[in-house]
């Protein structure tokens, strides 16, 4: 490496430098087979020959080895939460305010329909693309070397055939980056969507619904030694937002070049690395929290037996069915007013709808619609994803 940064200094070139390099120990290799290679070393080729199908083979290799069965792992992580606890009723919030109830699995749910939706949609089949057409993209001093030779051809083989990747026929003297700026979009989506579910479950914790295990010999605090922070959810949503801080402007940036070529493209390019290593850092840290917590179902039943108040959605829904069409405006009155406990909100109910055993029956625990089934057939999702499909690199 010292051999080629010094000529790198010299020649101020990355790629020429390194032609240099190469040329040179095959020279003084004392190899009679080496030494007459030496003058083929970057024949017809431009830099962009060379550093295309080496970043698209470098992501590929991330996203086929790294990011994709990683986040799987998020997805099947999830499923298995979602689950195991779909029959956990909370109370919901819209607006920060209390709403209708559902259960713990169901919200995991939404998550994991969000995810395996952008998985199967944008990560599952990916074209990592590479140009090898020489200067400009036409193969101008293949053809003037060897006219016979169907350049196309062999530079489609090559890139296919033997690096596994997809073949950009029409590119100027750089491959387009169209196919990065897809993947930034897709994975910056991704990592949103799992930002939320680090929000989400900061808040959760925050309300003291779900509990976050004791760890023997971890502190949470250097001062107050009863801390346990949600330190994993928090870290990764900070690094999802410096990969898709990076992400957008691959996306936006990338797929834009002067005329047939300008150098803009270069040093962003060297910070692909960045973007994808911290949003696996961010996907480690998930999957790290998932393993550290759990529903508190008694915080969860007090704070539902609180709020006996959300009942009044039913209640106003079956009195305008029964004809009372002022049903709405007549439960608004009773219930927008401070201290709706559960006996009075109880009492409303007995009196608007006495004998009807819909209303009788129904508790804030068991006002969950179908969120608990909603939660068990997720793993119809969960079962469309096969891990081991993801870990091999499949080139």
């Amino acid at each position: 490496m010292d051999s080629i940064r010094s000529l790198d200094m010299r020649v101020n070139h990355d790629v020429k430098a390194t032609e240099y390099y190469i040329r040179d120990k095959l020279r003084n290799s004392g190899i009679t087979q080496l030494v007459s290679l030496e003058h083929w070393v970057h024949m017809f080729c431009t830099s962009e020959d060379i550093n295309s199908p080496a970043y698209a083979l470098g992501i590929r290799d991330c996203m086929e080895r790294v990011i994709k069965p990683t986040l799987l792992r998020i997805i099947n992580a999830l499923c298995s939460f979602a689950i195991a606890n779909a029959g956990k009723p909370i109370l919901s919030r819209t607006h920060g305010q209390p709403a209708s109830p559902t259960t713990i699995g169901k919200e995991m749910a939404v998550y994991v329909h969000r995810l395996s939706r952008q998985f199967k949609k944008h990560l599952v089949e990916v074209d990592y693309m590479a140009k090898f057409g020489g200067a400009v993209g036409n193969f101008n001093a293949h053809k003037v070397a060897f006219p016979d030779k169907n350049w196309p051809e062999l530079a489609r083989d090559f890139i296919e055939n033997k690096l596994h990747l997809t073949y950009q026929a029409y590119a100027t003297q750089i491959e387009c980056h169209d196919f990065i700026s897809e993947l930034s979009d897709n994975l910056s989506r991704v990592n949103t969507i799992l930002k939320d579910l680090c929000v989400d479950m900061w808040l959760y914790i925050s309300n003291d619904l779900i509990k976050l295990k004791n760890v023997e010999g971890e502190v949470g605090s250097s001062t107050m030694p009863h801390k346990i922070n949600p330190i994993d959810w928090e870290n990764a949503e900070g690094n999802f937002g410096i990969a898709n801080a990076l992400f957008h402007f691959f996306s936006s940036k990338l797929p834009t070049s002067r005329m047939q070529r300008d150098l803009s493209d270069s040093t962003v390019l060297r910070n692909l690395g960045v973007a994808f290593s911290h949003s696996y850092l961010g996907y480690q840290s998930i999957l790290k929290a998932l393993s550290r917590i759990s529903v508190n179902e008694e915080r969860a039943m007090k704070e539902l037996d609180d709020n006996w108040v959300v009942l009044s959605e039913p209640l106003q829904v079956l009195l305008r069915l029964s004809g009372v069409s002022s049903g709405y405006e007549e439960v608004l009155r009773l219930t927008r007013t401070d201290g709706v406990t559960k006996e009075k909100m109880q009492k409303i109910i007995a009196d608007f709808c006495s004998g009807d055993r819909r209303m009788e029956t129904l508790t804030v625990s068991n006002y969950t619609g179908y969120a608990e089934s909603l939660a068990i057939e997720v793993k119809k999702v969960c079962a469309a994803h096969d891990e081991r499909t993801h870990t091999a690199g499949n080139p």
